[in-house]
């Protein structure tokens, strides 16, 4: 019984370490891409939504670490020109 508690209290803490590991979420990432592109008044169609939000999902499902930093670094930018140099 006490080897199931601290089986559990571990995975606990592993599941806390991951979730925080996530970085923001692909929607809010693509949403600020986007309202940074229509500030150049460039068109932001709903496929490029789409495609952006999948793409950024893989890429949090493939490399956390390294999407947490890409993504952190695009909803600080205060510009495209910003955003493309954490890309």
């Amino acid at each position: 019984m006490k080897i199931a508690v601290v089986r559990f209290g571990a995975l606990l803490l592993t599941s806390f370490a991951l979730a925080a590991c996530a970085g923001p979420e692909p929607a809010q990432v693509c949403s600020h891409l986007s309202d940074l592109m229509k500030k150049e008044g460039k068109t932001v169609s709903d496929t490029w939504s789409k495609k952006c939000e999948f793409d950024y999902q893989m890429d949090r499902d493939t490399g956390r670490a390294a999407y947490k930093k890409k993504s952190e670094c695009i909803l600080a930018a205060q510009s495209n020109a910003d955003a493309t140099r954490c890309m």
